[in-house]
């Protein structure tokens, strides 16, 4: 039996009509008056032709199989099989983020082929150490980490015993309560670029159309103590899914409590995300935490412009790992609403929510491996060839695509 040859044309559609399976059968060449005469005598009320195809489409009866396998001067057959539509999200607001959508492709993160892969890291946890989150957001509500335990329980109690009382989505590890509520907007736009609800009909689009989102408040303001942000730390650590911590921050004193908790996040199979800080500076020289931490569990992220240029503001060296796009990046803010923010502060968030499909897709990876694959899979463009960098602009299809051929990994504890 010779292979045939059977292109498919694949139209650029909503997700409302996935989900259909292909029925068992097959496609039978038969572009000659012969073949067809020989196909009706192997499967006769058994066909469907097409009118502009040399192509017939057989469906699977008993013994059908079996008489196109043996037919005498090897008929083209091809099996039935299932075609993904191509991802494309309803959202109203999606052709505002350029950073998805650039005019570049030196900007290009190869998101929209991305999502032809997959959509949803439903199952993955990802703790946003940040000003908080618009709760009631309808682009963040629905992808809200929910307690559900204090969501079943009794106000003003402490239902799981975890020593927090009522954190019903999350802790405020400023004034140590459970009001997560955002009053900057920097928590929420950081949120909306990893999560905002895709397919929704609403808004705009994260990385992850589906994700759960824990928001861990440590800024009241444009700064905050480092206390809060180990508090921080401390919480996302007891939270059972939590994969990737998100910490679009920066500071110029290196701190042995916050080296020690993102080692301890990566013992928990925890990838820590950073900001690689907007000082325009090299870290290697002059370095900014945490960014400039060498541990196998963290991501430093810098920030390209419109253009794929490293922005002006951006810091880089070799301790940024990789970039993405950070200049005029629309998302979710504050008021139910959206607007546009600059800096590494969202650049990070992106590769966050990369870094979140990709262990949706490789549930067992762990931190390092997910953390080299970031930085194997990126891709080295033109104006980031003279940078010193230690890697270049994140590339999200090509990170979930090869991502089986990577080797394998251990199961995390």
């Amino acid at each position: 039996m010779r292979a045939g040859l059977f292109i498919i044309w694949v139209l650029t559609l909503t997700a409302a009509s996935m989900g259909a399976q292909a029925q068992q059968g097959f496609f039978v060449r038969a572009d000659s008056a012969r073949g067809r005469q020989q196909l009706k005598e192997l499967t006769p009320r058994n066909e469907r032709a097409y009118r502009n195809l040399p192509w017939v489409y057989v469906r699977e009866t008993p013994g059908t199989r079996a008489r196109l396998a043996e037919a005498a001067d090897g008929l083209d057959v091809v099996p039935d099989s299932i075609v993904h539509l191509a991802a494309v999200p309803n959202d109203p607001l999606i052709a505002n983020m350029t950073h998805l959508y650039p005019y570049n492709g030196n900007a290009d993160i190869r998101l929209s082929p991305a999502w032809d892969v997959i959509t949803s890291a439903a199952q993955v946890v990802v703790a946003v150490i940040d000003s908080g989150i618009q709760v009631n957001h309808p682009d963040l509500a629905p992808n809200l980490w929910v307690n559900t335990a204090e969501a079943n329980g009794v106000a003003d109690v402490d239902d799981d015993g975890n020593g927090y009382e009522d954190d019903l989505h999350g802790w405020n590890t400023v004034s140590d309560n459970a009001d997560i509520g955002d009053t900057l907007g920097h928590g929420t736009r950081v949120a909306g670029i990893i999560g905002a609800r895709g397919m929704n009909g609403a808004g705009v689009a994260g990385i992850c159309w589906d994700v759960k989102l824990l928001p861990l408040r440590s800024f009241e303001s444009t700064t905050t103590t480092m206390s809060a942000i180990i508090a921080a730390f401390d919480y996302a650590l007891g939270v059972d899914g939590v994969r990737v911590i998100n910490a679009s921050f920066a500071d110029d004193s290196f701190s042995q409590p916050l080296n020690d908790a993102i080692v301890a996040a990566g013992q928990r199979g925890i990838l820590v995300v950073c900001a690689a800080g907007n000082n325009g500076r090299n870290i290697d020289l002059v370095p900014a935490y945490p960014a400039a931490l060498e541990l196998d569990n963290l991501v430093a992220v810098g920030a390209v412009g419109s253009n794929g240029e490293m922005w002006a503001g951006s810091n880089f060296g070799e301790r940024v790992d990789l970039v993405a796009p950070g200049s005029l990046i629309y998302s979710t803010t504050i008021g139910g609403g959206y607007n546009s923010g600059t800096g590494t502060s969202y650049a990070a968030p992106m590769v966050s929510g990369a870094a979140a499909l990709l262990m949706a897709r490789r549930p067992d990876m762990r931190p390092p491996a997910a953390r080299l694959e970031l930085i194997r899979r990126s891709r080295w463009t033109d104006p980031l060839l003279s940078r010193q960098l230690g890697g270049g602009l994140l590339d999200i299809h090509k990170l979930l695509t090869h991502v089986n051929s990577a080797g394998s990994w251990q199961l995390y504890q």
